[in-house]
């Protein structure tokens, strides 16, 4: 199997981890303790930051692949997420046709502490069950990332 494909599941078993971190807080919201942001608001930060630790550009059309949204949709997030300073709009210089999205020093530090936020919400859950469930999730999740990539 290829590595692109090894990676490509093994973020889609960790949007699954983040997404029940995100809906399970206590409100259904991160509100102020994250800082107000939506889920779709992070999983743009999200993807910008690993394209940007990639060396690669993250445009637009590569947000609306990978997020699953119409294109007026991520325009609207990226929005959002320009106004707040954390992300900035620009153009390839190879082709000004394309767009861009870039995290800022803020951006990045916000993804950085939800991020971390939401590994620790993940272990501190694990650490609450009884040892014998959490040592059965802990083995069995790359158990179904291996079969996942075999298949």
């Amino acid at each position: 199997m290829s590595d692109s494909k090894s990676v490509e599941h093994r973020v889609c078993l960790g949007d699954v981890l983040t997404d029940l971190a995100w809906h399970c807080s206590p409100n259904g919201q991160f509100s102020d303790s994250y800082e107000g942001l939506s889920l779709a608001d992070y999983r743009t930060l999200k993807i910008a930051a690993g394209e940007q630790r990639c060396c690669r550009e993250c445009s637009m059309q590569l947000l609306i692949t990978s997020l699953g949204f119409t294109k007026g949709g991520v325009t609207r997030i990226v929005d959002r997420l320009e106004r707040k300073g954390l992300v900035n709009r620009c153009r390839l210089a190879e082709d000004g046709r394309i767009c861009c999205v870039l995290l800022t020093d803020t951006g990045r530090e916000t993804f950085e502490r939800i991020e971390s936020a939401l590994r620790t919400r993940i272990e501190a859950a694990l650490d609450r069950m009884p040892k014998r469930h959490s040592d059965t999730l802990r083995s069995a999740l790359p158990l179904l990332l291996a079969e996942i990539e075999n298949s």
